[in-house]
């Protein structure tokens, strides 16, 4: 129900914090694959502090991955530390990419609605 409503909405779609989907790992690969087949979906890395979705979510969505520390519970710096060991061999591009770029792309397509 909720997908054909995302699918259909003009702007874009943050799937963000894994508590709103209780850190299920199944509700999680959904997500990522959710927002492969919708490009209106982006995902932030605060919904991925499963070990290993980062890489999974990197390879699948690296263009609508956004930095996210679910602060005040996790400070900013540890969460991004996470993110970096999580891709150990990310190009300087791909952590830029997720770190700001996206984010910054997401704002300007918030922006022009």
């Amino acid at each position: 129900k909720a997908a054909r409503k995302v699918s259909t909405w003009d702007g874009p779609v943050v799937v963000s914090h894994a508590s709103v989907l209780g850190c299920d790992a199944d509700l999680v690969l959904a997500a990522v694959a959710f927002a492969e087949s919708n490009p209106n979906v982006w995902v932030c890395t605060s919904l991925l502090g499963i070990a290993g979705f980062v890489p999974f979510a990197a390879q699948r969505v690296p263009d609508r991955l956004v930095f996210g520390s679910t602060f005040p519970s996790v400070d900013p710096r540890t969460a991004w530390a996470h993110i970096a060991s999580a891709l150990p061999n990310a190009s300087d591009h791909l952590l830029a990419a997720i770190g700001t770029t996206n984010a910054a792309r997401l704002q300007r397509e918030v922006q022009v609605r």
